[in-house]
């Protein structure tokens, strides 16, 4: 998994973001801020290296757990607005925290569509209303992939 290629990974989020808020019916004006993006990208990067200096792993950080730790810090940062017309839209108002799931899985190979509505439901709950940090959303996609 190349994680170093911000350039690559930022299209791929844009193109996320897009995707969502084309088939939730709203794309109007939405920004994405590239240095907020840019921000949780390299604080992910250090996030891997001091885990992997931390566990003294070897053969490296598993792809889940990699997915897992960007997800978290895409979803800490707000690297989503919103117009000030979808600010009532309870959906779009959810985007930033979906975008960090949906970047995630997307690491991983997995389309967020494919994963049953009622797992999202309940990460995007814990994301948004609880507390949950990045090694238990890497071992939630180590679970999905393993189903895969």
């Amino acid at each position: 998994m190349d994680i170093k290629n911000l350039s690559y990974w930022y299209k791929r989020y844009t193109e996320i973001i897009i995707d969502l808020a084309v088939a939730a019916g709203f794309c109007d004006d939405i920004m994405i801020s590239e240095k907020a993006f840019t921000s949780a990208f390299l604080e992910a990067q250090k996030d891997i290296k001091i885990l992997s200096y931390r566990r003294k792993v070897k053969k490296g950080i598993s792809h889940g757990k990699i997915a897992g730790i960007f997800s978290f810090r895409f979803i800490r940062w707000q690297i989503v607005y919103l117009p000030a017309g979808l600010l009532g839209n309870s959906l779009a108002l959810k985007l930033n925290y979906i975008a960090g799931l949906a970047f995630g899985l997307k690491m991983l190979g997995i389309n967020i569509s494919t994963v049953p509505n009622h797992l999202i439901s309940e990460l995007e709950y814990i994301m948004m209303r609880r507390h949950i940090n990045q090694e238990l959303i890497g071992i939630c996609f180590e679970m999905m992939l393993a189903k895969n």
